[in-house]
């Protein structure tokens, strides 16, 4: 709404909400160009969902629209897991970095294949320990380093399996997906160092 903050049309479109229309479960995801806590804080504390940092790329919307829309609405949720499906990698972030810093741009892939080595590791003992909540852990540490360089299979992967770590009756498929996660890995390791050279 034209001068409002992106918080303030937020906490106005929740207030003013008529009776019959229930909003509350509709997510609201603000797509802006701060990047500071105190922005997110209050984006919040108004009533959002969630929120990008421009510049958007397409894959990381979709991510987060598959999020927020999960159980919502099927046929939408469908929508986005075909057009995700379709995207294993995203190379945008990748190329941007090593555009900005070509001097750094070889460390951080290092560091990036470092923290996924020893998240896996870890997700690979807490699933043979049954410990639920290092499984989660490990496996959001993973989603996050691998959705930074834009591995989005196997982000998607490693999100399904935080997931399933909220139920202690998904042991099994837990350890199905780790399976194929470990496959992924090497696809993603050969990717990142072609990336590097």
């Amino acid at each position: 709404m034209e001068g409002l903050s992106g918080p303030d049309t937020a906490a106005k479109m929740l207030t003013q909400a008529r009776p019959q229309e229930d909003i509350s479960q509709c997510p609201i995801i603000a797509i802006t160009g701060y990047r500071d806590e105190k922005y997110k804080l209050a984006a919040k504390e108004a009533g959002m969902s969630d929120f990008l940092t421009k510049p958007v790329r397409q894959a990381e919307l979709l991510m987060l629209l598959r999020k927020w829309l999960q159980n919502k609405n099927a046929s939408g949720t469908a929508s986005i897991e075909r057009e995700l499906g379709e995207m294993r990698y995203d190379e945008t972030l990748l190329i941007e970095f090593r555009t900005a810093m070509p001097d750094k741009f070889s460390a951080y892939i290092e560091s990036v294949l470092a923290d996924m080595n020893q998240s896996i590791l870890q997700l690979k003992s807490a699933i043979d320990d049954k410990n639920f909540d290092s499984i989660h852990d490990a496996a959001h540490a993973l989603a996050s380093s691998s959705g930074q360089v834009g591995a989005l299979k196997f982000s998607k992967m490693t999100r399904d399996i935080e997931n399933l770590a909220h139920k202690t009756s998904g042991y099994k498929q837990i350890q199905q997906r780790y399976e194929h996660l470990e496959k992924e890995m090497q696809d993603v390791k050969t990717w990142l160092y072609g990336f590097k050279s």
